[in-house]
């Protein structure tokens, strides 16, 4: 096999084919570029930076499997079919991103399947920048089939509003060949995707067999009432939810000005039976402040734009967790979100937390960033912990960590927060320590890490007999290293 690391940010080109059983293994934020037809038959896995398919002949055509992990791979101009076409695709927070062709003609690729994982995968498909013509660009899985992780997020975009229909410029396409495999549909939209999010039309993503990935537009114009298969899409006003409301989904445009759903005498919203989404953009501010907010399953929110804010002024219940994506920022200002028991999951932009989160069962993808001035619990059953895995951004400046520690705990450390997977230069902590900590009885709290954890904010049970070896003696320090319950 053939591995290729380093901690810079430069360029390594091949120009020549790479040939061999073996295969190749890319850790590092520097890209790698491919002019040529390469046969080796091992797995691909690249980590970082971008891995650009680019010349005329540029294949990588014996490869069964890529796995990319924070990585973007460009399938550009000339590079026709490069990939193999049987060859599963694996994604962890990746882009794929597919060219047109000089001649602006087709040009599509191929593969066995698609698998996105934890993190936002995005499929970038690019027109002619030019030329004036139909140039289809085509994604296809032959005999596969688009399946999606908890935690995974799609964002399908195309460089201009032609994804999914024929345009001037052609039709940008990322579909599955083999219908029977086309991804569920859960009242018209697909929960888990979003279309050209930036654009006018944009927001939560549908899919036909014959378009593949498109903008869904069959929204229901508020005011907001109990209709579970409806997909909501509401404007700037202030409306009062009259009576307990289950939808499909929720799509929030603030591009006039901003939107809130206050509480009418107690009531409740219940967002999707299975999976539950809220799509939100625009230049104003956008609130939900009903009694609770409720999700059948997984909460997928997406916030587009930068200093686009959504606010949770209610409680959450989300037993399938929260998947935060797209570069805005969502506030949970609740006190309490008892309800939220599933992992929490940051791929984009920023969640704020103001309120409580009952467990730090976390994931803060790259690009993504945990802030606000609430309190994480973090819990410590008997050698059961949370972890908060973090390749993003934690901002302990003004939040407090509530530590809740049980059971006899047999190890005499627990990483809280762990970044080991570091990018070198990169600050994946905000602040020196968290502003409270609370709970920690005789425990402390290592922000440097340890010998043992190195790249981690570790929780360190102290030995026995440094909390009272007099009280405990001898038979007890041989009996039972750590210590019980409180």
């Amino acid at each position: 096999n053939l591995a290729i690391s380093g901690s810079g940010t430069g360029d390594v080109q091949f120009k020549d084919g790479i040939n061999g059983a073996g295969g190749i293994t890319k850790v590092g934020k520097f890209n790698v570029s491919y002019d040529y037809t390469n046969g080796y038959n091992g797995a691909t896995s690249f980590t970082g930076g971008t891995l650009s398919v680019t010349g005329g002949q540029a294949k990588i055509s014996t490869s069964p499997s890529f796995v990319f992990t924070d990585a973007t791979v460009f399938l550009g101009s000339g590079a026709r079919d490069a990939l193999r076409n049987a060859s599963s695709v694996t994604a962890n927070n990746a882009t794929l991103s597919l060219g047109a062709t000089n001649q602006g003609n087709s040009s599509t690729e191929t593969v066995g399947a698609l698998t996105i994982n934890s993190g936002s995968t995005g499929a970038i498909i690019y027109s002619h920048p030019t030329v004036a013509r139909n140039t289809t660009l085509t994604v296809t899985t032959s005999g596969g089939q688009i399946a999606r992780n908890a935690g995974g997020t799609l964002i399908v975009t195309s460089d201009r509003d032609n994804l999914g229909t024929v345009g001037s410029f052609g039709r940008s396409q990322l579909k599955v060949s083999t219908v029977g495999n086309a991804p569920t549909l859960q009242n018209g939209i697909v929960p888990w995707a979003v279309a050209n999010p930036s654009q006018s039309q944009g927001g939560l993503a549908t899919y036909d067999t014959t378009n593949g990935f498109d903008e869904y537009t069959g929204h229901t114009v508020g005011p907001i009432a109990n209709s579970p298969s409806t997909n909501y899409m509401v404007t700037t006003s202030t409306e009062n939810l009259a009576a307990d409301a289950t939808i499909n989904s929720l799509s929030i445009d603030t591009s006039g000005g901003a939107y809130t759903l206050q509480n009418g005498t107690g009531t409740q919203l219940t967002v999707g039976g299975g999976l539950g989404a809220i799509f939100s953009k625009g230049t104003g501010a956008a609130a939900i402040g009903v009694s609770a907010l409720n999700f059948g399953g997984e909460a997928i929110v997406y916030t587009e734009g930068s200093a686009h804010t959504l606010t949770f002024n209610a409680p959450v219940n989300a037993a399938g967790g929260l998947t935060k994506d797209l570069a805005g920022t969502l506030i949970l200002s609740a006190a309490n979100n008892p309800g939220l028991t599933g992992k929490v999951t940051v791929s984009g932009g920023t969640l704020q937390l103001d309120g409580s989160l009952p467990k730090s069962d976390i994931r803060i993808h790259t690009g993504g960033k945990l802030d606000g001035t609430g309190s994480l619990q973090f819990n410590v059953a008997g050698d059961v912990a949370d972890l908060i895995k973090l390749d993003g951004v934690l901002d302990m400046t003004s939040l407090t960590l509530a530590m809740n520690i049980t059971g006899t705990q047999t190890l005499s450390e627990y990483v809280i927060a762990d970044y080991s997977a570091n990018w070198v230069g990169f600050n994946h902590l905000v602040g020196s320590q968290f502003a409270q900590v609370t709970g920690l009885g005789g425990a402390t709290i290592q922000y440097a890490g340890t010998i043992a954890h190195p790249d981690a904010i570790v929780l360190v049970i102290p030995e026995p007999a440094s909390i009272g070896i007099l009280a405990l003696g001898a038979v007890g320090l041989l009996g039972r290293r750590r210590r019980a319950a409180r």
